[in-house]
């Protein structure tokens, strides 16, 4: 019984289904951030997948009156991966509106 909770204890990291530990999903933040496009990182979600990979979704807010073409290049750069975190083998991106901001589909709901 000890040697399975110290083997666990020690390898809790690689367990499936976990998130990233902070400091690797401040450096995706950070990194996502870094995207002259990108205003807000409004929800971050990591999951470990394996030993080594790791998948990020994130909603973001992108900076409004950017054309569409560069919001797909944004997004393109971040799908394949993160130079911060090399663990990150697909990234999910959502644009969202930030909040308190009404989107189009916001007013027609009205």
């Amino acid at each position: 019984m000890y040697v399975a909770w110290v083997l666990g204890r020690s390898n809790a990291e690689l367990l499936v289904g976990r998130p990233l530990p902070r400091d690797m999903r401040e450096a995706v933040r950070a990194e996502l951030l870094s995207v002259p496009q990108v205003e807000a990182v409004l929800d971050l979600t990591t999951l470990i997948q394996g030993p080594g990979e790791a998948l990020v979704a994130a909603k973001i807010d992108f900076r409004d009156g950017i054309p569409a073409e560069e919001v797909e290049r944004a997004c393109e750069r971040r799908r394949s991966g993160s130079a911060r975190v090399p663990a990150v083998r697909r990234v999910y991106l959502d644009p969202t509106p930030g909040r308190g901001r009404r989107g189009p589909e916001r007013e027609r709901a009205r």
